[in-house]
């Protein structure tokens, strides 16, 4: 009955049966910092019930310009543990299993997963966990954001590496710690949680190697590209 009132508004869009496929499916969410922390909020308000987390770090002060789930009483506290808590205010009976690393053992954590939403802001634990989801044919949706902009798409049978033409060899290249907005980071995990979503229950969503892309300072915000 609580789960009935709490997202009765999601009826316009989602059918009954729409709703409890979100309910009982399972999305894994690695990172839970600007891009992470929207998806997480967005899926756990459209009624997921069931998630297994990733994320290895602490809230700090640089976190605080974008990042949903920061504040300042959250500094020095692990991200995973403050969105298992922000959790729990919302929906008492969401369900959450959480872990501070992902890697090569991390597989058959995930094997459970109806959906991999990626929000982590490095182009490695990109690689491991796209090939990670492509061994066990689970969706792999990737979410970025830098600037003020970010791109989104849904990686089911083509390769990330090959889509985004990423070479091993110049890993070293690729930038980090880039500036981003709150802004960037909440369209990119809206936007990441939506799509998921929408594969999950049979509604259309950008599939690679057609990507989302949008930039705030642009006219047009946001636009599709086939990369292939």
């Amino acid at each position: 009955m609580m789960y009935s009132k709490s997202f009765s508004r999601n009826a316009g869009v989602f059918s009954p049966e729409e709703q409890e496929k979100i309910k009982d499916s399972v999305f894994g969410i690695i990172g839970l910092g600007g891009v992470g922390g929207f998806v997480f909020e967005n899926l756990v308000r459209m009624g997921a019930e069931n998630f297994i987390l990733f994320d290895g770090d602490n809230f700090e002060p640089t976190n605080l310009n974008r990042q949903l789930l920061s504040d300042l009483s959250a500094m020095g506290v692990p991200k995973i543990d403050i969105a298992e808590a922000r959790a729990k205010v919302i929906n008492k009976k969401v369900n959450i299993k959480k872990y501070r690393i992902f890697g090569s053992s991390s597989f058959e954590k995930i094997e459970k997963c109806s959906i991999v939403i990626d929000g982590s802001d490095n182009i490695e634990t990109r690689l491991e966990v796209s090939k990670a989801c492509r061994k066990l044919k689970i969706p792999y949706v990737f979410c970025s954001a830098g600037g003020s902009g970010g791109a989104v798409g849904i990686f089911i049978d083509k390769n990330f590496e090959d889509v985004f033409q990423i070479k091993n060899e110049r890993l070293k290249e690729y930038p980090k710690d880039l500036s981003v907005i709150c802004p960037s980071a909440a369209i990119s995990g809206s936007l990441g949680a939506s799509q998921a979503v929408n594969c999950l229950t049979g509604k259309e969503f950008s599939k690679a190697p057609e990507i989302l892309f949008f930039d705030l300072s642009k006219k047009k915000v946001i636009w599709k590209k086939r990369l292939e």
